[in-house]
Order: C-alpha cells, then structure tokens, then sequence
C-alpha cells in the first residue's frame, strides 16, 4: 500500500497530512477525487480521517489495515496535534474544519467519507454542518455533540494544571482519562512511558491550553437535524473524557445514526479495533446516491 506525507499550508498554517492509498491514481492534489474517473476506472471517494487532541497520524495505526482495503485514506493532524502548526489563542473548532477543507481542495478531493476521533469528532461534526455537499458520511469514534458536565470537567483540570505549571500532573491525569483505570494500573511502565512521551512534544503547554479552550464551548445539539448524510457513532461505555450518555445523545437529535457500543475507555478502539472498523464501513457502504434523499 502506498503510503505519502505532506505538510499543506494556509495562511501560514501547516498541517500534517498522510495519505494511505493513492488517489485518483495519481500523487498528492493529482486527479479530481471524489467523482470521475482514474485510468479509465470509477474513483473510489477516500475517506478523511481526523485526530483528536494532540494526535498525529499514528493514532489511527490500529485501523489502517482494516480500512484501507477499501479507498485510499488521508489522516489530518489538526493544528496543535502531531506534527502540524501550533495552536494559537482564541483558536476555534470552526477554524480547525476549515483547515480540514483546505487540506480536501489541495487534494483535490471533491466528495469524502469522514471520520473524527476524539476532539477530532468535534471538528468532523463542525465540516459536516458548514459543507454538507462535501461530506458522503460521518464518522464519530470516542467523540459527541458535547462534552458534558464529566467531560468538561476534566478538560478544565488539565488545563487549570497546564497554567498552573504543573504539565507532569496535567499529562498524567489526561492520560490516566484517555487510557483509562484499568491500563494505567495493569500497564504502569507503558502508561509511564507514554505519559514521558506526551511531555515531551513541542509546545505542549500552550497546545493544551489553546486546544481545550476550542473544545469547552462546543455543543451542536440544536443544530444535528441539519446533517442528513449516514452517520455512524463508536461510543465507549466507560469513557471518561466523552461519557456515553453524551454520545448516545446523538440519537436525540439526530435519529437517523447508528450506534455502535464498546467496552473500555477513551482509546477503546486502539484495543479494539475490528469493532470500529466495522462500524465505518458499514456506516460507507449504507451511502445511498445524491439523487436519493437520506431521509425517505
């Protein structure tokens, strides 16, 4: 499987993108992706996978495999994660999903499948709403319309901690949330590893900061009736950061999307991810022609 990586740009912003799989048969922003066709044969629509807080691509490893068998994949860092531009101040999750269609136009990448991991569902939610025509489907894994009372509370800790100086305490207590109880008490050397590994990336405390203060506000609740793509939701029944009843809200407002429950915390679908990857290809495959209405 080909694998490229590239870092595009917009006013200044870099962002850190790889693409699994080749698109359009071509390389990188060559072919008109999304409709057409390559080499004489129909182009498959890739799907646009984005990380959540602090990720680089590598936190989508666990589902490669298991979904790059069918199109090729482009996994988006956002600003303040992986290798991209750092977060700045006042920094909303409006801005992160226009950066995720800068990324689609300089691929030329017309129609995708979307997929959003984390703060990266925040994001996935927010292209969805503001561009309806480029979005085929939505994808949430461990994400929500909101955060909720559990969520935002932890959110806050790490970043009260963060601007208190105290980074070691706020990379470990968001770890100790995405990774979970029980990884950090059966796994203390991997948990303690990965903890060093956090404080270690450039920028952390101001990323941190900025990042989560993108994240508090967000609540698209009132405005999910106006998605009408297929939508598909891994929701994790132990997850500290997203609880369950806040992604299971979803069907409350949006009621045509399928959810599919998972045991385990926040990072659940890195454990398991069979279940995951069920769900999303699924969830691309119920896509039904432009011409035929989702809802009827």
């Amino acid at each position: 499987m080909a694998q490229s990586t590239t870092r595009l740009v917009r006013d200044g912003v870099s962002l850190q993108v790889v693409v699994d799989g080749d698109l359009a048969g071509g390389d990188l922003g060559g072919g008109d992706v999304g409709g057409g066709t390559a080499a004489g044969s129909p182009v498959v629509r890739p799907a646009v996978l984005v990380g959540g807080l602090l990720d680089g691509p590598e936190v989508w490893e666990p589902l490669v495999p298991l979904l790059s068998g069918e199109r090729a994949l482009v996994r988006i860092s956002c600003r303040g994660c992986g290798d991209s531009s750092a977060a700045t101040p006042s920094l909303t999750v409006s801005e992160l999903a226009e950066d995720v269609l800068t990324v689609a136009d300089a691929l030329r990448i017309g129609t995708f499948d979307l997929v959003g991991m984390s703060m990266g569902g925040l994001v996935a939610q927010e292209v969805t709403l503001s561009a309806p025509e480029r979005v085929a489907s939505l994808g949430l894994v461990s994400s929500a319309p909101w955060l909720g009372e559990n969520g935002r509370f932890v959110l806050r800790l790490v970043r009260d901690l963060v601007v208190a100086d105290r980074i070691h305490e706020a990379v470990q207590f968001l770890a100790y949330a995405g990774l979970g109880p029980a990884f950090a008490e059966q796994h203390p050397a991997e948990f303690g590893a990965t903890v060093r590994a956090v404080e270690r990336l450039p920028g952390i405390a101001a990323n941190l900061v900025h990042l989560i203060e993108a994240m508090l506000p967000f609540d698209s609740r009132r405005r999910l009736g106006a998605i009408t793509c297929p939508t598909a939701a891994v929701v994790a029944v132990d997850d500290l950061i997203f609880a369950a009843p806040c992604a299971e809200s979803l069907l409350a407002y949006h009621p045509q999307a399928v959810l599919t429950r998972m045991a385990g915390g926040h990072c659940a679908f890195q454990s398991s991810p069979g279940i995951a990857a069920k769900a999303l290809l699924d969830n691309w495959h119920s896509v039904r022609p432009p011409s035929i209405p989702w809802n009827k």
